[in-house]
């Protein structure tokens, strides 16, 4: 709180936003999504954060303009709800719809790395990009990471990844860490351990042997010291839950896996 001589996020971005205008977004390091209204300026900016983490959409209808983090809002504005087919086939060859597109007409997304500009007296809004991942992934970025050895670039690796895990578990309330039991999900586990309480999630299959990996988690959960809640998938489980989850992707499922994603974010 602020009483206590922190500031708070929103504080923080105003702070950046009157001192560097509309560039303050590539100052920011971490996930948001934000509207920021200048009266004075006359205009209003979205932004969305450098990988898109946090979702972001709006709608023009005339001479109004709506934004929200989820589709449904916005399609309550609209006078007629149509499917984007161009995005549709987009979805059905890559398991994707690259923004500003959405799967439905009349709605679109900030694409990551972007804000939107709406200025009083113009006519549509401007989409605007602040970060570009070729800006900091080239050529000598490659060079100067390959030329320190294997020691030096794990230790320089090593840090990273414990400065951004971190930085994730700021805040208050328990921290969750979703643990298969492979490589990946066991680093971040292993990391995230010493910087904090946190609780793993392992969603488990054990009618399928070869699709099950509680056993890896629990081995893993073991050897970090933290305790491990899971999850158990059964054929039933499934069809049941298949509706509500794809109600709250407000997505097509691209892979059998995003229900369990959502049960482990549920749990």
């Amino acid at each position: 709180p602020a009483s206590h001589g922190r500031r708070t996020a929103a504080e923080l971005v105003l702070a950046g936003y009157l001192k560097w205008g509309e560039d303050c977004f590539a100052h920011l390091s971490g996930i948001f999504a934000i509207a920021l209204c200048d009266r004075a300026e006359g205009k209003c900016l979205l932004a969305r954060d450098h990988f898109g983490a946090k979702p972001l959409a709006y709608s023009v209808n005339g001479e109004r303009l709506a934004f929200a983090s989820e589709f449904s809002p916005l399609l309550a504005l609209q006078p007629e709800r149509r499917t984007n087919r161009r995005a549709l086939l987009e979805f059905q060859l890559h398991g994707d719809i690259l923004p500003p597109a959405t799967i439905y007409d009349g709605i679109r997304t900030i694409p990551h790395g972007h804000y939107l500009s709406i200025e009083r007296g113009k006519n549509s809004p401007q989409l605007k990009s602040y970060f570009n991942a070729f800006d900091v992934v080239s050529q000598s970025a490659y060079d100067r990471l390959a030329g320190l050895g294997a020691k030096r670039f794990l230790d320089e690796l090593d840090a990273a990844m414990h400065e951004s895990i971190q930085s994730n578990m700021a805040g208050g309330g328990p921290i969750g860490v979703a643990l298969s039991g492979g490589v990946d999900s066991a680093t971040l586990t292993a990391i995230a351990a010493r910087h904090g309480d946190i609780q793993a999630i392992n969603v488990s299959v054990p009618h399928g042997r070869n699709l099950d990996e509680r056993p890896m988690a629990e081995a893993v959960a073991r050897h970090v010291g933290v305790a491990l809640s899971v999850v158990t998938m059964s054929g039933d489980l499934y069809r049941r839950e298949l509706v509500d989850a794809t109600l709250a992707n407000e997505m097509p499922f691209w892979h059998v896996q995003n229900l369990g994603y959502y049960l482990a974010s549920r749990r």
